[in-house]
């Protein structure tokens, strides 16, 4: 999202002037991104999550079972914010750097013990086509094993003849200013393992599959939560990963 519209949704929510639905929307998902996050340091113990776009999230606060390792990435100005806010220790790390400037891999290559989950919470779509690609074949080349958590919309929302709804809601109806606007998105889960063998989907969520009547309008809109292991990329007909 731009800053224009990340700034419109501040001074909103500061008023106490959110859209009930996006409130709704918002829980649903950290509730799910939560689930997702305790199901894997269950079956890794010690194991470590890393909070992609994470905002003023506080995921390690709600999901900490004593050996839990947790990484929140974000923009410089975000991370400068939340060290206002929270405290770092030996298994809470805060990076400032932007998701796509792939500097916060080669800490995290140096410093990684075990397993890795990599969460991606109202990110994915923001990004450019070829930056949420780039990123993704990056995780799997560098992190092979792990697994990655995002969401995103069809593909076929973005086509100019219908991205101008998708734009009104999020701009106007949900009131995310102008600048805010989906980028990246895919016609379903299976097209990420058409560009690496090893890419393997291992759970597709909607806010349909929720029996929660306030989502309301919000059911319209293709949102899915799509769950992946990133498997070695050196399988047979893999593509190579580049810039």
């Amino acid at each position: 999202m731009r800053k224009g519209g990340s700034s419109k949704l501040l001074q909103r929510l500061a008023r106490g002037r959110i859209q009930g639905g996006l409130v709704v929307h918002l829980a649903l998902r950290a509730r799910k991104y939560d689930q997702y996050a305790r199901d894997f340091v269950e079956r890794h113990p010690g194991g470590c999550v890393v909070n992609l776009g994470c905002g003023l999230d506080t995921r390690f606060r709600r999901i900490d079972d004593g050996r839990l390792r947790l990484y929140d990435l974000d923009l410089p100005e975000m991370i400068a914010l939340k060290r206002e806010l929270v405290e770092e220790t030996d298994r809470y790390h805060l990076i400032g750097l932007s998701v796509l400037d792939h500097r916060w891999m080669d800490r995290l290559s140096a410093e990684r013990t075990g397993p890795i989950l990599f969460l991606a919470e109202g990110l994915m779509m923001y990004l450019p086509p070829g930056g949420a690609r780039v990123l993704i074949l990056g995780l799997q080349s560098r992190f092979p094993g792990s697994e990655l958590v995002f969401e995103t919309v069809n593909s076929i929302w973005l086509k100019p003849s219908l991205k101008w709804m998708l734009n009104l809601k999020l701009q106007k109806t949900l009131g995310l200013g102008k600048g805010a606007e989906y980028r990246f998105g895919i016609r379903d889960g299976r097209e990420l393992e058409t560009w690496s063998p090893g890419i393997q989907l291992l759970e597709e969520w909607t806010y349909v599959d929720e029996d929660e009547p306030r989502i309301g309008l919000m059911r319209r809109f293709r949102h899915w939560k799509l769950r992946y292991r990133l498997g070695p990329k050196d399988a047979p007909g893999a593509v190579p990963f580049g810039p």
